[in-house]
Formats: structure tokens, sequence, C-alpha cells
């Protein structure tokens, strides 16, 4: 790479896409845990 080369950076849109889907991720694995959970329990452990 030379020193007149550009910063190999993406710009600050690809990271706010990035950031977002990473939170997007998370909050998946964190629903899917939760209805797996809630799955499992069945029907009887839900408060009436």
């Amino acid at each position: 790479m030379l020193w007149s080369d550009p910063p190999d950076e993406p710009d600050e849109e690809l990271r706010a896409a990035e950031r977002q889907l990473r939170r997007a991720g998370w909050l998946l694995a964190l629903a899917a845990l939760v209805a797996i959970t809630l799955g499992a329990a069945g029907p009887d452990a839900l408060p009436t």
C-alpha cells in the first residue's frame, strides 16, 4: 500500500448500517431464546 492511497476504511453510512444489523441480530437471537423458553414451558406455565 502506498502512502498516497486513500485510507481503507468504510464510510460512516456503512458503519451505521453494520451497527444496525448487529443490533437486529442480537434482538432476533434474544427473541428466539424467549420463544424457545416459552415454548418449552408449554401453555400451562403462562399465568391466567
